[in-house]
């Protein structure tokens, strides 16, 4: 993908260059990267659901419990959040690492003051 930005933001039209150019510098920085990674994991997880929703013989027991299939696995990530973010984390910094970024945590404030914690109910 890097490679070929690279060649995009060399190009003759400005516009495409621009956008080339601004895509690399977002790629580049740890937050995509780890958004990427997360993004993909979740997507493996429901692709099989897609693809099998959208044939067109579909039987309506099968979707069911394609979705109650994908609903487990998402219950079962986020039961196992801790160790499940350690290969989101291992699998970002491969990707940094492509990209030649370095992985950092983002700055957190010691105290928050001008925007309330909501807390998330858990569903």
């Amino acid at each position: 993908m890097l490679d070929a930005l690279d060649q995009w933001c060399c190009m003759h039209d400005s516009e495409t260059s621009v956008k080339a150019r601004m895509l690399k510098a977002a790629s580049a920085q740890a937050e995509f990267i780890v958004d990427i990674s997360v993004l993909s994991n979740f997507l493996a997880l429901t692709h099989t659901l897609s693809v099998s929703l959208q044939t067109v013989n579909m039987d309506l027991f099968d979707a069911v419990s394609n979705v109650s299939n994908v609903i487990a696995l998402l219950r079962d990530e986020r039961q196992n959040a801790e160790t499940r973010f350690v290969d989101v984390w291992n699998d970002s910094k491969a990707l940094a690492q492509c990209a030649q970024t370095e992985l950092v945590k983002p700055r957190q404030a010691s105290r928050q003051r001008h925007r309330a914690s909501c807390k998330h109910a858990d569903r």
